[in-house]
């Protein structure tokens, strides 16, 4: 019986994995890659060619590197690994997106299973609770490095569960995705012993001493990177909106919800066999552990959520979700173990119960992306597949304009798509002179400073072009 129950157990676990990766290709097939993982690319392609370039004088690599021209093309608020992958995947594939997506679902599924191992967490119920649509969703095809990101806090608290000092390397590394899991260094507290504590710090910080080290050579400040991440984020000019509703419910309720119903069955199972339904609690390593983590992503999203819409604070939701998942996981893995100890043959498998949920919800995912046109994000437009950025530079070519520098709000993806594309910040008064491309769908026209004194030369649903007065094809 129970070697018939770990054989359903890994079909559940694969069904789970296969119905995430069918999920994962269609959101990114309808929507193509997101501006920010476009901008990661594009940092990528510059830390290729500043590397390349490293014997040059350092003014000429600061220039590359910080300039915007038709070849480069920098931002450097954004935490660097996501980059630094893509820059190790250049020599073999000059356009790594798709490659580094399929590495970060198998470095996902690999964590998750270090994690059930070092938390001792039933294995399918943790994979059912990470891999999720939400997950797909948000943090895969929306940016990567919060994907990125819970890879190596995963490992770090499989070693923190391990007392292992080699949590410093997966905790640091995890901060070098995405800047905000720097609140996870507090775990290093729980190693317990003074000596290991302090060594584990040390390895953090000589796995980000490389990006502070880049940040003053470059740029005169070793912090300036997430200086610059943080005003950019939740900095004082952006409004404080208030914790919507709907972004909690993305982040919060399918793990919730799976846990209500592994409760169930568990109440009944307990019920049936006239058990203590609570049994005695008290405080270990694992448990402590995982409250903490939970209590951190909860001082972490306080911090830096209820900004922006639904969509953002969903993002930003990210270490929550994680926190909650795990902390689901953990108390469903209890159920599971005492359910397992009740009399009788017929006892309930809440681990299956909860891989069936995922397949069930899974399954749905697919079945809707496969037959809809899928959700198109307002705020970021991820809409490279369907051929709008493409029919754009159509468009400019066939007024002459194809080869000609041109300023929109959509910068990063028209130089995707291998247009000489400039932000609306107009660095110089020369490019108060370029053909504006201003798309309805990114954000406000209004961002483009002299788009009303400009003349509408073509317009559609989508977008539309303008002419400033007197206006220039700069090559």
């Amino acid at each position: 019986m129970v070697k018939q129950a770990g054989i359903w157990l890994h079909v559940a676990i694969g069904a789970i994995l296969i119905l995430s990766a069918a999920l994962l290709y269609l959101i990114y097939t309808i929507n193509g890659p997101s501006w920010d993982l476009i901008v990661h690319y594009f940092n990528a392609k510059a830390f290729f060619s500043t590397l390349n370039a490293i014997a040059s004088n350092k003014a000429k690599i600061i220039a590359y590197i910080t300039a915007q021209s038709d070849s480069s093309y920098y931002e450097n608020f954004r935490a660097p690994l996501s980059a630094f992958v893509m820059m190790l995947m250049l020599p073999f594939d000059s356009n790594p997106i798709k490659l580094y997506i399929v590495l970060l679902f198998i470095g996902l599924a690999a964590a998750v299973w270090y994690a059930s191992k070092g938390l001792r967490l039933d294995m399918l119920v943790l994979y059912a609770l990470v891999f999720n649509p939400y997950t797909m969703y948000y943090t895969f095809i929306f940016n990567s490095t919060e994907a990125l990101s819970m890879i190596f806090a995963l490992l770090g608290i499989a070693l923190i569960a391990k007392k292992s000092v080699y949590a410093g390397v997966a905790l640091g590394i995890a901060t070098l995705a995405k800047y905000p899991m720097i609140i996870f260094l507090a775990l290093l507290l729980l190693l317990g012993k003074p000596r290991k504590i302090l060594y584990s710090a040390v390895l953090a910080f000589l796995m980000v001493l490389p990006w502070l080290a880049f940040n003053y050579i470059m740029f005169g400040n070793p912090i300036i990177s997430y200086l610059q991440s943080f005003s950019t984020a939740i900095g004082s000019s952006i409004k404080h909106t208030g914790f919507l509703p709907a972004a909690l419910i993305n982040v919060l309720g399918y793990p919730l919800v799976v846990a209500a119903i592994a409760c169930i069955a568990y109440l009944i199972e307990m019920a049936r066999c006239r058990r203590r339904i609570i049994p005695h609690f008290s405080l270990n390593s694992v448990n402590i552990l995982v409250l903490s983590i939970l209590g951190l992503a909860i001082i972490e999203f306080l911090f830096t959520g209820g900004r922006y819409g639904v969509f953002v604070q969903s993002r930003f939701g990210y270490i929550l979700a994680l926190a909650t998942e795990i902390l689901a996981a953990y108390a469903i893995t209890k159920m599971q173990q005492r359910v397992g100890k009740t009399p009788g043959k017929a006892q309930i498998r809440i681990n299956l119960i909860v891989g069936l949920i995922a397949i069930i919800v899974l399954s749905y995912a697919v079945w809707w992306y496969y037959n809809a046109s899928g959700y198109q994000s307002s705020y970021y437009n991820p809409t490279i597949s369907n051929s709008l950025y493409s029919n754009a530079k159509a468009e400019l070519a066939a007024l002459g304009y194809g080869n000609c520098r041109v300023i929109t709000n959509a910068w990063p993806y028209m130089r995707y798509v291998g247009v000489y594309a400039y932000m609306p910040f107009y660095e110089n008064a020369t490019e108060m002179h370029y053909p504006i491309l201003a798309f309805s769908s990114i954000g406000p026209q209004g961002i483009i400073p002299n788009i009303n004194s400009s003349k509408e030369i073509y317009a559609n649903a989508n977008f539309s072009i303008y002419l400033p007065s007197s206006p220039i094809c700069v090559h």
